[in-house]
């Protein structure tokens, strides 16, 4: 496998550098809520089938936590994942990888990474 690549994603102009990550809810749709330090709300929305998410404690990602370029923004695309790679594995070629996408959000609380079929809605509250 190829080197995992964090590429920095902006999907909407004026967002925050840093979140925290505020509310998961994952009813008919995954809806993660996020706010900032002037306690600005954005929500990401991803309205088509999500196939697999996490989300860990800021303790439990120390390795992420450490790399100073990874910690002054919340949103990434992550290319080559290994998330990805273990999902695909796991599945035993259900799923397949060319359409798959990994967000990451990497928030300063706790990280949540997301592989879908499609890039989140974000909307400003």
């Amino acid at each position: 496998m190829h080197e995992e690549i964090w590429k920095k994603w902006i999907p909407k102009e004026n967002l925050s550098g840093k979140y925290y990550i505020k509310k998961i809810c994952d009813e008919e749709e995954l809806k993660i809520e996020l706010i900032d330090d002037n306690n600005r709300n954005v929500s990401v929305i991803w309205k088509s089938i999500v196939e697999s998410y996490t989300c860990s404690e800021e303790v439990n990602r120390n390795k992420l936590y450490n790399d100073a370029n990874l910690t002054k923004w919340t949103f990434f695309e992550v290319i080559n994942s290994r998330y990805i790679a273990w999902l695909l594995e796991e599945s035993e070629g259900i799923l397949e990888e060319k359409r798959l996408h990994h967000i990451c959000l990497v928030g300063g609380n706790s990280v949540v990474d997301v592989i879908s079929w499609d890039y989140p809605e974000i909307i400003f509250k």
